[in-house]
């Protein structure tokens, strides 16, 4: 039903606008002291993970508390050797210049 209603110039222009937000938000938070891609030069379309500098649930936790919801932590799916400290982040086509500023915003503050 959505292909059917975005038609496929519709659909590229979402994966665009997604892949082009995902894009200057990585830009952003691997700019933030402490934060670093978990996979350097990796390709990536609209979701990237990022290491970070304290345990990512507990910085989704306190993201949560200001509203916004960052990510996911990926500690419930990384092997007993990592320490926790990665978090993945997605931005699709719904999200406003606005959003992903306060989404950048939070994380410096977390």
């Amino acid at each position: 039903m959505y292909l059917a209603t975005v038609g496929l110039e519709g659909l590229r222009g979402v994966a665009e606008a997604s892949c082009v937000n995902a894009h200057a938000v990585y830009d952003a938070v691997t700019g933030i002291k402490g934060y670093a891609p978990l996979c350097p030069g990796g390709p990536f379309f609209h979701e990237f993970a990022v290491k970070t500098p304290k345990p990512a649930a507990e910085i989704v936790h306190r993201a949560a508390a200001l509203g916004v919801l960052p990510g996911v932590a990926l500690d419930r799916f990384a092997s007993p050797m990592e320490d926790g400290h990665a978090l993945l982040i997605a931005a699709t086509e719904k999200r406003t210049a606005d959003d992903l500023d306060r989404l950048v915003e939070v994380l410096k503050q977390a």
